[in-house]
């Protein structure tokens, strides 16, 4: 039978390019399709791939856990076919803690593996005193900074114990992680998103 996995999929666009959509409740930078083009795009993948018929139903939610050793090409041959559109495919294994999320755009693809984390002990669930002694809260502030670099926009998350994050200190940011100037970036070109919650995920390139 092979290693089973669940699939769901979501067809999505730039929130920077698309700004009326829906944002993806969990990826703030992208917005659903619209219904009527993913659902057709949904459609004409499970009708001529046997197992996407098997992996989703109609709005690309998981149907069974299935034994799909050709997923990643299928996908990554799929978004070659759309390449207006950013495909995103969650994957439970049938080993506990195998949960992950790729995305595809144009043949290239992301994977980014889940961590699996324990929220922080809470004594005054169980009626104990509260936290006295000194430890910080756990959790930071995490931002996106988005640069358009003639035309090409790149990305970068950058996890500040602050609720607020400057554009002064975006270019900073972006300056000592590409190794630029600071002179060189314009304050018009960059956007900063945030604060977001992203750190159920560990993005791998």
């Amino acid at each position: 039978m092979g290693y089973q996995t669940a699939y769901d999929l979501v067809i999505a666009q730039l929130h920077s390019q698309h700004p009326t959509g829906q944002p993806l409740s969990f990826e703030p930078q992208l917005v659903a399709a619209a219904p009527d083009v993913g659902q057709v795009i949904l459609a004409q993948f499970r009708e001529g791939n046997e197992d996407a018929a098997l992996a989703f139903d109609e709005d690309g939610s998981s149907l069974n856990f299935l034994n799909w050793d050709e997923f990643e090409s299928d996908m990554t041959a799929l978004s070659r076919q759309h390449p207006e559109y950013i495909f995103v495919l969650d994957g439970e294994g049938e080993e506990g803690g195998d949960m992950w999320r790729m995305y595809f755009h144009n043949g290239q693809v992301q994977l980014c593996p889940a961590i699996i984390r324990y929220l922080p002990f809470d004594p005054t669930a169980m009626g104990l005193p509260a936290n006295q002694s000194g430890v910080p809260e756990s959790g930071k502030h995490c931002f996106l900074i988005t640069y358009n670099d003639s035309g090409k926009e790149n990305h970068l998350f950058v996890t500040t114990s602050d609720g607020e994050l400057s554009k002064a200190s975006a270019i900073r940011y972006l300056a000592q992680e590409w190794d630029m100037e600071v002179g060189e970036m314009r304050a018009g070109d960059i956007q900063v998103i945030g604060p977001v919650f992203v750190d159920h995920l560990e993005c791998i390139a």
